[in-house]
């Protein structure tokens, strides 16, 4: 008999194998992020399996460890109402979707950059790789949040109830605001963004054909 979370741990496992593997190459003076991040598509760095490889990469330890906690959370749950096989499709599709949203973001940023008064500004932006597996795991808590909207969660911080949709609405709303104002934190808030829009296409789309993937 199958795990109903067998997928999420499985995904959760290379995540944390990855991570102490980049950690011990890293010691020995090889940064792996520079080969499995994902740098913006005109940079010599760019590498063609950079888009898939860079939802496995991390930066610190809270890094992981929040992405990791949020896709257990979430994800085995979805993973039990949709299979491993329609999960597995919808992490790996909502991951490369905020890829993509980053990668065009980071282009139209480059390129009005470019074209002021700071263009060294960028270069930069193209030479800066980006990691994570949160635009993904951003696609799985839209998800849970449109197919359990009202499931009582509890906050760490602050430690109150609050339902599945609105925390969605204040996470989108967070990154929101940061692009919108224009701070650079050193979050893809785009790449968040981006998982997100494609975790809710996929599940309207998916609503209207409900003999899709199963």
């Amino acid at each position: 008999m199958q795990r109903d979370n067998q997928i999420v741990s499985h995904i959760i496992g290379i995540n944390a194998l990855v991570w102490i593997f980049t950690l011990v190459m890293e010691s020995q003076g090889i940064p792996l992020n520079l080969y499995g991040g994902m740098f913006y598509a005109i940079s010599p760095l760019f590498q063609p399996w950079q888009p898939l490889t860079h939802m496995f990469m991390h930066g610190g330890f809270m890094h992981i460890a929040f992405n990791m906690y949020a896709l257990y959370l979430f994800g085995s749950i979805l993973e039990r109402v949709w299979g491993w096989r329609r999960f597995l499709f919808f992490y790996m599709s909502a991951g490369l979707g905020a890829a993509l949203i980053h990668q065009i973001a980071t282009g139209v940023e480059a390129y009005m950059l470019f074209d002021s008064v700071y263009p060294a500004e960028g270069w930069r932006e193209i030479y800066i790789p980006v990691v994570g597996a949160s635009g993904a795991v951003m696609g799985v808590v839209v998800a849970f949040g449109l197919l359990f909207p009202n499931t009582r969660l509890q906050l760490l911080f602050p430690p109150i109830p609050i339902a599945a949709k609105y925390l969605v609405l204040i996470v989108i709303a967070f990154d929101a605001f940061f692009v919108i104002r224009g701070i650079d934190d050193g979050i893809a808030h785009w790449a968040h963004l981006g998982g997100a829009a494609t975790g809710f296409l996929m599940v309207k789309m998916w609503s209207l054909n409900r003999d899709a993937f199963y």
